[in-house]
């Protein structure tokens, strides 16, 4: 900062009170009233020098008093004053701080060259061109003080001249910067930096009042010189200094300091702050909008502002970390602490736009990198606010459904965020558990969470039965698919271990989600089980009397059925009797492998789901919701059946063996005809005939194997995969036909 001394003689102005005179021993003769003050002064050191006194005082006698109002000078009487110093030769200091208002009185007085040689308005000027416009810090301050001389200022040319030489100390190249300059970032020490940063201007003109920083980054933009980064920059630097921070505390809403002027204030700011934002993409950070964002909406900015934030953050939200979004809620009547909606409403912007650049996404690998990258972003976000005790199960669920299903690779994060919901809200009522649960995809969830989820206690019966079945599943796919070098007695055990492990699983799990049935429910259903298994026993005990050594004979699907539903007990148990004999009567190459499910343990798992389900149409479409996964994946297991039986007739020894592969292809071509057919109605007769034919296809098999003295591993998988297939569907039968409201009631 630079500094003129003018003048020699001693300070003798003195205040008394609302009087300001000067020591001497000449009476006063001038008064200058400005506003409250009063300036007993002597004409003959003023009036040589002041054009406007000339004119005033030219009709008075030089022995008059004369009294001169000037309320209207500008700068006031402090302006004055320095005035009036100079024409006694009383020494003043003028620097970037005062001479604004000293060269508009001068002006105002009239105080030229042509009044007198020398005056005081030449010497401000020279002081201004050689002083304050060549220096950095002494523009900023110059320019600073114009604002409570706005019109004077800008008539006088100092607002303009003060801009340009600012833009053209920024515009320098940094290599020649070599005047003193405010740079306090984070981390950032001088001595260990040799060169300039490119940003080294920011600090300072943030004091500038906000009218006059827009006309600073609009000259410097106008040059097309500076990245738009750089002015993003100087943005992010000006909202810093002038910007309630929003994101570290909930700020006072009734806070006295926080007055309406001030808030205004604020608001003037962001709306500029956010006008000027280039177009840019990248011009500024995610962040920093997501930050502006949640300002405008403690501030209570207009919905333009609003609106154009939500735009441009949706644009970058790709770039966006939790950190980000983490910002808290401002609005008065919200309880909970993060705010989603802001956070759904950039989402949707985002939305928008992805589904606009790509309308079939799956085919633009970039766009389904982005779009999966902002589902693990929300996913975690949601883990998050799932913290959150007063959080809105409805605000939650809106946000995690917000996403397209192919924005989730898997659904391992979703879980996560709806079992911290659960754990943080245990008062949860069971329709807004399922509400949650039905977002999840249980066949996306690796086998890890999926471990986890069997074990959830937090979870809905029907989510834990879904994660079950899908775990049996994904087994058996992964069984099938083993390469076929492996020999059976090397995947046998493999196979039963796995199984056995599964089907503890299964056990654990449905008996502890069974115990939520009351002590006497449970106790009346599990007399009737075992009626129904000692009745199944004794039926087994007379069908196997009619069975031949040489062939392992199927149950009979009409016979077992008929056509028409029983819904007493006695006939439930009797269907059940022979459901539970046919897992026992059936030969070993047929059965699955040691460790299965028991008939029992499969029923427990059905009145789980009517457990789950009381208003969702009743047993039978309860039944039909497990007979519709069997059915899938019945075809599934028959399609991979099929497959490998071409490779059986490439490698026969025999035409026996040739007809007999020949005869299990036409029965499971048969079987898979009726498997497509049957997905629309479970309680038609398509379903007998499917099974018949799918017993046909077991015994050609069972035949064949006979036959072959080589039981390799394919006709060992290709015999557990025509055994799974009848096993799947006897539940598909009686669940379908013989569960009604008064059996499990």
């Amino acid at each position: 900062m630079k500094f003129m001394k003018i003048g020699t003689k001693p300070d003798t102005f003195y205040t008394e009170e609302a009087t300001r005179t000067v020591i001497s021993d000449i009476p006063s003769d001038l008064t200058i009233r400005i506003n409250n003050v009063c300036f007993l002064l002597h004409k003959i050191p003023l009036v040589p020098k002041c054009g406007l006194l000339q004119r005033l005082c030219s009709d008075a006698d030089d022995s008059d008093i004369v009294t001169i109002d000037l309320h209207d000078v500008p700068g006031g009487e402090d302006a004055f004053e320095l005035c009036a110093k100079f024409c006694y030769g009383i020494t003043i200091n003028l620097g970037a701080h005062n001479f604004v208002p000293a060269f508009c009185a001068a002006k105002f007085l009239r105080m030229t060259e042509s009044i007198e040689k020398g005056n005081f308005v030449l010497k401000l000027e020279a002081f201004f061109n050689s002083c304050i416009l060549e220096g950095w810090k002494d523009s900023i301050v110059a320019l600073q003080t114009t604002i409570k001389l706005p019109e004077w200022s800008e008539n006088l040319g100092i607002i303009r001249r003060c801009i340009d030489s600012i833009v053209e100390k920024i515009l320098t190249p940094t290599s020649k910067v070599s005047w003193s300059y405010t740079y306090t970032r984070p981390g950032y020490i001088k001595k260990q930096h040799q060169s300039v940063p490119k940003d080294w201007w920011t600090e300072d003109v943030s004091d500038l009042d906000i009218d006059l920083f827009r006309c600073i980054i609009t000259a410097v933009r106008s040059t097309y010189i500076p990245p738009p980064q750089l002015i993003g920059e100087a943005l992010h630097v000006y909202a810093c200094r002038w910007l309630p921070d929003t994101t570290k505390s909930r700020p006072l809403h009734s806070s006295g300091s926080q007055t309406e002027e001030s808030r205004e204030k604020c608001r003037r700011i962001l709306e500029a702050i956010v006008s000027m934002i280039p177009s840019d993409r990248g011009s500024v950070s995610i962040g920093f909008l997501l930050k502006l964002l949640s300002i405008a909406n403690y501030l209570g900015a207009s919905p333009v502002t609003k609106t154009e934030l939500i735009r441009k953050a949706g644009l970058q939200f790709e770039e966006a970390t939790l950190n980000d979004m983490l910002f808290p809620s401002q609005l008065p009547t919200d309880q909970h602490f993060y705010d989603i909606d802001l956070v759904a409403a950039v989402l949707e912007s985002y939305l928008v736009l992805w589904r606009r650049q790509s309308p079939l996404p799956t085919d633009n690998g970039h766009m389904v990198r982005s779009i999966r990258k902002i589902g693990k972003l929300i996913d975690s976000y949601l883990q998050v606010v799932a913290r959150d005790v007063n959080m809105p199960i409805s605000k939650l669920v809106s946000l995690a459904e917000a996403l397209p299903d192919v924005a989730r690779e898997d659904h391992d994060g979703l879980y996560k965020a709806i079992n911290i919901y659960l754990k943080e809200h245990p008062d949860v009522s069971k329709a807004d558990k399922k509400r949650m649960c039905r977002m999840l995809d249980c066949q996306k969830l690796s086998p890890e969470v999926r471990a986890h989820a069997v074990k959830n206690e937090r979870l809905p019966l029907r989510t834990v039965v879904q994660v079950l079945f899908f775990d049996q599943e994904s087994g058996s796919r992964s069984t099938t698919h083993k390469p076929e070098s492996i020999t059976r007695a090397r995947q046998a055990p493999i196979e039963a271990e796995a199984k056995e492990e599964c089907d503890k699983k299964v056990q654990h799990e449905v008996t502890k989600s069974s115990s939520r049935v009351t002590e006497t429910s449970e106790r009346e259903i599990q007399k009737r089980m075992e009626a129904k298994m000692v009745r199944g026993d004794s039926e087994k005990g007379k069908e196997r009397k009619g069975e031949t050594n040489s062939t392992a004979k199927m149950m009979e699907p009409k016979q077992r059925h008929g056509n028409a539903k029983i819904s007493s007990p006695s006939s439930l148990s009797t269907h059940l009797g022979h459901l539970h004999h046919s897992f026992h009567r059936t030969p070993q190459w047929h059965r699955a492998p040691q460790g299965g499910l028991q008939p029992n343990v499969r029923l427990r798992i059905l009145l789980c789901y009517f457990n789950c389900r009381p208003n969702a149409g009743g047993p039978q479409a309860l039944a039909g919701d497990l007979a519709n996964a069997a059915l899938r994946l019945a075809q599934t297991k028959a399609t991979h059946a099929q497959s490998l039986i071409p490779l059986l007739l490439q490698n026969a020894t025999s035409s026996l063996d040739h007809n007999r592969l020949q005869m299990c292809q036409s029965s499971n071509n048969r079987a898979i005809s009726q498997l497509s057919s049957a997905n629309n109605d479970f309680n038609s007769d398509s379903l007998d005939t499917m099974v018949e034919e799918i017993n046909t296809a077991a015994r050609a098999t069972n035949d064949c194997l006979n036959e072959i003295q080589d039981k390799g591993t394919h006709f060992s998988l290709l015999a557990t995969i025509n055994a799974d297939l009848i096993k799947l569907y006897e539940i598909c039968i009686v669940s379908t036909r013989y569960f009604t409201v008064e059996d499990l009631n």
